[in-house]
């Protein structure tokens, strides 16, 4: 496993969410699974044939993120249960070198009406320490 600095900037329902972490990373199915946590939450992102974001903690979910597909799905709240169906609109997923850039857009669909979706996802390694590049401290 190796160590990436992660960006991952989300947009629904006209807010912007983004958040900056240390994550894991292992290659999978022709693409990375990088995990991460903030604020309490935990994440992993999968890129390749397929790709999917899910959550635990105190909100939890998963998604399905193949490009034109619809999936159910479940997101779990402090208040209960909230149904929903994703469908997928365009999936991008490149690899530089080391570095991953990863976007979905998808809608969600709770109880008939609709909220769009769009991630951003960028992962940078992290360079390992060895004994001859670590800073005295």
């Amino acid at each position: 496993m190796n160590t990436f600095q992660i960006f991952l900037k989300t947009k629904a329902g006209g807010e912007e969410t983004a958040l900056t972490a240390e994550a894991f990373g292992k290659a999978c199915r022709g693409g990375m699974r990088f995990s991460f946590s903030d604020r309490g939450a935990h994440f992993a992102l999968s890129t390749g044939q397929e790709a999917m974001i899910a959550r635990t903690g105190e909100i939890a979910y998963r998604f399905s993120l193949k490009e034109g597909a619809k999936y159910p799905s479940v997101i779990r709240t402090p208040f209960g249960e909230i149904a929903a169906e994703a469908e997928v609109g365009r999936v991008f997923s490149r690899c530089d070198g080391a570095s991953w850039f990863f976007t979905a857009e998808y809608t969600l669909f709770f109880a008939g009406v609709p909220e769009r979706h769009k991630i951003i996802f960028k992962a940078k390694p992290v360079p390992r320490q060895t004994e001859g590049n670590k800073e005295d401290v």
